[in-house]
This record gives structure tokens, sequence and C-alpha cells, in this order.
């Protein structure tokens, strides 16, 4: 049976905020640079999504793949 990405995406979320609680202090300093780097400037934040999406997918990294995935449709 395939995996469903809709379990895959909920469980990386699931994840992503329990080392959030574990870790506030570092979790807010990558977000902290997250934001920065994602900003409008040069390139959009969709042009940007979409490279990370890029990178993600050619490392084979499922949790980038997804994340990329949400936030580019986001954008």
């Amino acid at each position: 049976m395939a995996e469903s990405q809709i379990e895959l995406e909920k469980n990386r979320v699931k994840q992503r905020d329990r080392f959030g609680e574990l870790l506030p202090g570092l979790k807010g300093a990558l977000n902290g640079l997250k934001d920065e780097v994602y900003k409008d400037g040069v390139l959009s934040v969709k042009i940007k999504r979409l490279m990370s999406l890029a990178i993600g997918l050619r490392a084979g990294c499922r949790a980038c793949i997804l994340s990329q995935t949400m936030s580019a449709l986001e954008a």
C-alpha cells in the first residue's frame, strides 16, 4: 500500500511542533533565520520555495519535499 503524503505531512508537522516544545530557543532562532531567508527580495518567496523544492527533490529528502511543496503552494 502506498504511503499517504497527507499523513506523512501531518507527522512532519507533529515532529516539528515537538521539536519546538523541547527546544523553544533553538526553534525560535531557526524560525527567525527562515523568515529572513524567505522574505521577498530580488527573488519572490514563491521562486525561493520552488528552488528549495528542487534541492529537496535532488537530495531525496522527503520532509524537505513535503515542507517546500506546502510552502510553495501557500506562496
